[in-house]
């Protein structure tokens, strides 16, 4: 059957919330077909609403009508981050969100003071810093961004409808709409007609074995073994706890297998994600999850939580691998379709950016469409790339720290790790060295930022003066201070 979804409310116009360029511009094209409804396809679904006049979203999961998890986002249970650079992208797609969030239970963290970063044996040193993630649980974010998305009437979403395959012309140079089951018409599979289909449906997207059946090649795939587990429990906050830190990262370091995280989260909870690699599965049991946390390098974690109330049992997840589906590499691609978010690149989840590159995929698909259609998806996943890559490169040279001995790592991955250890030996007396770092894992700017000349030279002075440290671990809150600032250096070189 042919499915009939077509608007009956006109062309919305939003009179807020435009992106850069697009305020006053009447959408021109019919319809925008975007496959899940998971927090990338919800920010390519904001984005195709100011260039078509209808977008439809099919989702294959029950939606839940409050912030609870999904069935078919199992890792929604454990930590997940909404980077700096993300939430200042939602906030321009969705103005006014931040304090919506907040006015729910998020928490703004200052990433310098707030964040304690343990590595290498030492804590990173505190520093104020400008840049303010929200620490926010995934369930709470998603159905946030979905209720500011339904607030255009010309955006729909068709729950519990998978997505079958692709409809393509005669030529199959146009893809024209998408085979469905389930939706409204339970029992028999639909037709959904589109002038553009988005394909976000996660790791498991079926659209390389749809190019194929269309006669296009499938793209590369670049792969790196992870072979993480998490284990997840949620606790009681209260304000004393950590010393009123809202979160503790507690890095595995030299090969270590074991890792683990904190984060305040709404409602006064905390979501504490424990790490294992190298085949060590995090158990569930309370006792057996408080005892794997006094096995981490830093205490944080298990003082916290020993003396907490803990709320409901423990969720357990694997992570295998990280791979990104190489789509700006191929020479030949169908109109009227791209990849996003995780059905591009899904990343070990060990720096959070997840959510982020989706965001900045937004930012791009916007530049991409406003420029027009001709080359479309060439442009979009060649615009996307450089994204992609930096948060590919920092977590897979986090992976290849664990790899197995007959690995043959390449050089680049050699010196990027080496610098990042010594990076993190310096961030242990030098804020400026902290605040840089941060500034990476928050996306505001890429790691090639960590070379500037300014940084490798206190880089080089903090190591100097931590040979020179009786106590290198200088507790969990080293003061900032403790060194006289370097000289102020030339804007071009830092």
């Amino acid at each position: 059957m042919n499915l009939n979804l077509s608007s009956t409310q006109g062309v919305h116009q939003r009179e807020r919330g435009q992106l850069s360029g697009q305020a006053g511009r009447e959408a021109t094209n019919s319809r925008a077909v975007v496959i899940g409804a998971g927090i990338g396809g919800l920010l390519a679904s904001r984005v195709l609403s100011d260039h078509y006049d209808e977008v439809v979203i099919l989702e294959r999961d029950e939606l839940p009508a409050t912030g609870s998890h999904r069935r078919c986002i199992p890792q929604g249970r454990h930590v997940h981050a909404l980077m700096a650079k993300g939430l200042q992208v939602v906030e321009h797609l969705f103005p006014g969100i931040s304090a919506d969030l907040v006015s729910q239970g998020a928490v703004p963290a200052n990433a310098g003071m707030d964040v304690l970063f343990f590595q290498h044996g030492g804590y990173h040193c505190q520093a104020e810093s400008k840049t303010t993630p929200i620490l926010i649980g995934r369930p709470l974010l998603e159905s946030t961004i979905r209720q500011h998305l339904l607030q255009n009437p010309n955006i729909r979403i068709i729950e519990r409808c998978a997505a079958l395959g692709l409809l393509a012309d005669d030529d199959g140079s146009r893809i024209t709409g998408v085979r469905t089951s389930g939706g409204p018409a339970a029992n028999s599979d639909q037709v959904i007609l589109a002038d553009m289909v988005v394909d976000s449906g996660g790791r498991g997207s079926k659209l390389p074995r749809w190019l194929k059946a269309l006669g296009y090649e499938a793209p590369k795939e670049s792969r790196m073994e992870s072979n993480i587990h998490y284990s997840t429990r949620c606790f009681r906050r209260s304000r004393d706890h950590m010393a009123g830190k809202l979160a503790t990262v507690i890095a595995s370091s030299h090969g270590a297998s074991r890792s683990g995280i904190i984060l305040a989260q709404e409602s006064e909870t905390w979501l504490v994600t424990l790490i294992g690699r190298k085949g060590v599965q995090p158990p569930k049991a309370l006792d057996e999850f408080i005892d794997y946390a006094r096995r981490l390098e830093a205490p944080e974690i298990a003082d916290t939580i020993r003396h907490a109330e803990p709320l409901g049992d423990a969720s357990v997840f694997g992570f295998p691998h990280s791979q990104w589906r190489h789509y700006e590499r191929l020479n030949r691609f169908p109109e009227g379709l791209l990849a996003f978010g995780d059905a591009i690149c899904g990343f070990n989840p060990v720096f959070g950016q997840g959510m982020t590159i989706a965001a900045l995929e937004a930012e791009c698909l916007d530049r991409s469409l406003a420029e027009g259609m001709a080359n479309l998806a060439h442009r979009f996943f060649t615009g996307s790339a450089p994204d992609i890559d930096a948060a590919w490169e920092l977590t897979t040279s986090e992976d290849l720290r664990f790899a197995p001995i007959s690995t043959v790592i390449p050089r680049k991955v050699r010196v990027t790790n080496w610098y990042l250890d010594h990076l993190h030996v310096a961030a242990r007396h030098e804020p400026a060295v902290t605040l840089a770092f941060r500034e990476v894992v928050n996306v505001n700017q890429r790691p090639a930022s960590l070379l500037r000349p300014g940084t490798a030279l206190r880089v080089l002075r903090g190591n100097l003066h931590d040979r020179l440290s009786v106590d290198r671990t200088a507790g969990p809150f080293p003061a900032s201070g403790a060194i006289e600032p370097l000289p102020s250096l030339p804007t071009s070189a830092d």
